[in-house]
């Protein structure tokens, strides 16, 4: 549920106001989506195509269901709302070194090259990644030898609001910390440049307790295809069992609610204004007659129910 604060600057009998509230991709471990209900629902809520896995993604990266509002009265709040379910899995593949291949020869460029300004393939981060890779030729290993370089050289911290931060990769790499999405890009950035496909991803937590949102990423090796690397989870190293300890390297629970499968994308329909968050999506977008509501023009709330129980 989005709700807009009443009385916004500007606000008249017949401004429009719409909205862009995220909804989930049908991916991988995340599967038979469905919307149950949103409102408004005149006109009709349009949902975003679902995002087409490939080299290059196709339909709607960032995916949303769009509502708008037509204002009778200013002095009331104006409320979005939506209801979806759908299936959700741990993901968990067998990975072996001895199995991980190199790229297809007709592999080309795809989410191996920078991407300014977060993705940027600095001096030092090429000289960093050197050092760790040395070496090595398997892809399996250099995504391995990153996330334990990120883990041991990067201290979690919470950031300021992304809209303000002019590059994610270099300032984790300048000041060695970074909350989810800020090292997720930094181990993207790595893992490109060590030539492992990587691109970025995002959503909710699901956790019965303490659900959030949260980034994290996905590295390509064949044969296994994407794999997610959630970097800021870190190493499990209570465990000296590497299955355990290892976990987030190729693995995901079933914790997840995923919207994003890129960052910065359209939206659809496109938004006329600037965006509150111009990279990541995972609580909404909101705009009054081409204007833009910031975040103090409007409140969110997001209730997470799981419909069968834990086995």
């Amino acid at each position: 549920t989005l709700t807009v604060d009443p009385n916004r600057p500007g606000e008249k009998a017949g401004s429009l106001i719409r909205c862009w509230l995220p909804f989930p991709q049908d991916y991988r471990q995340q599967q038979d989506v469905k919307l149950v209900s949103a409102t408004p629902d005149d006109p009709k809520p349009f949902i975003a195509p679902n995002a087409v896995d490939g080299k290059v993604i196709g339909g709607a990266p960032q995916r949303t269901v769009y509502l708008e509002h037509r204002v009778t009265d200013p002095t009331k709040p104006v409320t979005f709302s939506e209801v979806f379910e759908y299936t959700s899995y741990a993901y968990y593949p067998v990975l072996k070194d001895e199995l991980a291949q190199q790229l297809p020869a007709d592999w080309g460029n795809a989410d191996l090259e920078q991407r300014l300004p977060h993705i940027a393939f600095s001096p030092e981060i090429k000289k960093t990644v050197a050092e760790i890779i040395g070496n090595e030729t398997n892809p399996l290993k250099k995504v391995r030898k990153i996330f334990y370089w990120i883990d041991a050289n990067v201290q979690y911290h919470a950031e300021e609001t992304y809209s303000v931060m002019p590059s994610f990769s270099l300032s984790c790499m300048s000041t060695r910390k970074g909350d989810c999405g800020v090292m997720s890009t930094l181990f993207i950035t790595m893992a490109r440049i060590a030539g492992v496909p990587a691109r970025w991803q995002s959503g909710w937590e699901t956790k019965p307790v303490g659900n959030s949102n949260h980034d994290w990423a996905e590295a390509y090796i064949a044969p296994w295809g994407w794999l997610p690397i959630d970097q800021s989870y870190g190493l499990q190293s209570e465990s000296s069992d590497p299955k355990i300890r290892d976990f987030y390297i190729g693995h995901q629970d079933s914790y997840r609610m995923i919207f994003s499968l890129d960052y910065g994308s359209p939206l659809f329909p496109p938004k006329k204004s600037l965006r509150s968050e111009p990279a990541d999506f995972q609580v909404g977008e909101v705009e009054m007659d081409g204007r833009n509501l910031y975040y103090d023009d409007w409140d969110y709330d997001m209730n997470i129910n799981w419909l069968t129980p834990e086995k």
